[in-house]
């Protein structure tokens, strides 16, 4: 629709109109609110826009998030949204283009192009040697990325250039990207990290990595993005890593990163005694207590055998605000006190006592040396 003749932002303290309302207003509104303004009269013709004045509403999903949501039930908007719903016709110039091109989901990349969509789903020389980990991360808001690592083994060439599809589980093509791989060191060899902002829903990621003009790598995941819980205390599911290193200029939302640390996340069980396992997490709106703390703990077991070693350790955990009511928290366990090499089972759970809230995980591992 092009830039708004004006954007007007209405605080949470003003009467608003809830979502879906038709008619009266509200004093339960808890975030901003921002209304955009169009002149029909300065829009294309093709967009049949007709009368004095057009808006959008969109309302703030949380407070002091910055992230709003296009309102569409009010019915101020349903002009405006019949207008958008011909943009496709109105906006499409170019003979040869019988379609609109699909959005790039990945910041800073490209659609992609025919060479690379060619790539996606072809036999490549180390798919079955690779490491591929997608799980949703966290944004401000509770908005959940899908976070991916790839990870090729030391004798795999270094990939210059990353490309994927993302589809809905009915296989309706949302978006294509292509962007420059940057390598950094993995468990087993190279890793590469990429953050997918989508909205919760199930998804296929077709993506391809290439190597001065060769395919590397291809893979398919089916993947689940879930949206954080909008009221109570909420425990992220707890992030395993081999290492976590502070990363300056770091954002919200990019992959495997907390809070200014970025993980190198644990893609398989084997591990030496001089090692130590990483685990990182997300808390949102926990309790605090009177002095603004937050009772959060990791009770740990292990087994070896089948038995476990000793009594499960229970540990403090300390919590930093990140942006409104987010918080993270990290540690990590290490592996020199293990008696010997052979299996092992380490359990988590780290839980929240204010809320009583609590999650919990396993991880096998295998100590070589």
């Amino acid at each position: 629709m092009g830039r708004p003749e004006g954007v007007q932002t209405r605080g949470p303290q003003q009467t608003l109109p809830p979502v879906g309302s038709t008619s009266g207003g509200s004093d339960a509104v808890e975030g901003s609110t921002q209304v955009w303004f169009y002149d029909p009269s300065k829009l294309p013709a093709a967009f049949k826009a007709k009368g004095s004045q057009m808006i959008f509403m969109f309302y703030e999903e949380q407070p002091d998030t910055n992230l709003y949501l296009l309102d569409r039930s009010n019915r101020q908007a349903f002009k405006g949204l019949t207008a958008l719903e011909g943009a496709p016709d109105a906006l499409l110039l170019h003979p040869e283009i019988r379609e609109v091109p699909k959005p790039v989901t990945l910041a800073g990349a490209r659609p992609a192009s025919p060479a690379v969509l060619a790539l996606l789903g072809q036999e490549a020389p180390f798919n079955e040697s690779a490491r591929v980990l997608a799980e949703a991360g966290m944004s401000d808001g509770g908005n959940r990325p899908l976070w991916l690592h790839l990870e090729l083994p030391p004798d795999a060439p270094v990939l210059d250039l990353l490309g994927g599809r993302v589809s809905t589980a009915a296989g309706e093509v949302l978006s294509t990207f292509e962007i420059a791989a940057t390598s950094r060191a993995g468990q087993y060899g190279k890793a590469y990290h990429l953050s997918l902002p989508l909205d919760p829903g199930s998804y296929t990621i077709a993506i391809a990595g290439g190597a001065a003009g060769a395919v590397v790598l291809t893979d398919t995941l089916e993947v689940e993005v879930s949206r954080a819980p909008a009221e109570g205390t909420w425990l992220s599911p707890l992030t395993l890593a081999v290492s976590a290193e502070p990363e300056q200029d770091a954002r919200l939302g990019d992959p495997f990163n907390f809070g200014g640390w970025h993980l190198v996340p644990l893609t398989g069980p084997d591990l030496s005694r001089t090692a130590e396992v990483v685990f990182f997490g997300f808390v949102m709106r926990p309790q605090l207590d009177e002095q603004g703390a937050i009772d959060l703990k990791a009770r740990i077991r292990l087994s070896h055998g089948g038995r476990s070693l000793g009594r499960p350790v229970t540990m403090p955990l300390d919590a930093a605000l990140i942006v409104g009511d987010l918080y993270m928290y990290g540690s990590s366990i290490p592996l020199s006190a293990l008696p010997e090499t052979g299996s092992y089972e380490l359990e988590f759970e780290i839980m929240e006592g204010g809320s009583e809230t609590a999650i919990e995980r396993s991880l096998p591992l295998e100590i070589i040396d």
